[in-house]
């Protein structure tokens, strides 16, 4: 692969349940003295409040103190068409002007073309915590 994951995180291309994420990487966390994130990958389409809830608050007891919930997002630079998912071609008007919008080692893209070789391979092989 074109990227290394750091710090103590699960790779993001495991796609591991989200509580079992926060079992392996809250062992870590008390040693990170500098800081640490733990991040959320979520659908975008089809929020499950309550399990991004559950996951929040079990995050908190087994002392993660920084937790980030994000998804995907992408934009039709044609037609306008959004939805919380990636897409090379939008699914409305068929154009390839499409903006993926993602958090990658904290930086907020506008679109991801814009980073590296290694951070756009990344986006594209992460894995969702929480369907």
């Amino acid at each position: 692969k074109d990227f290394i994951t750091n710090s103590h995180h699960v790779p993001v291309t495991e796609g591991e349940n989200v509580f079992k994420k926060i079992d392996i990487e809250s062992e870590y966390a008390k040693w990170a003295l500098g800081g640490n994130i733990f991040h959320i990958e979520v659908n975008g389409v089809h929020y499950n409040e309550k399990a991004i809830t559950k996951a929040i608050d079990y995050a908190l007891e087994k002392d993660i103190p920084y937790i980030r919930v994000s998804h995907p997002i992408a934009t039709c630079m044609n037609c306008g068409h959004s939805t919380g998912r990636f897409m090379e071609t939008c699914e409305v008007c068929g154009s390839n002007k499409v903006e993926n919008l993602a958090i990658v080692t904290g930086y907020l893209s506008t679109d991801v073309t814009h980073m590296n070789k290694g951070k756009q391979d990344e986006v594209k092989k992460r894995e969702l915590n929480i369907e």
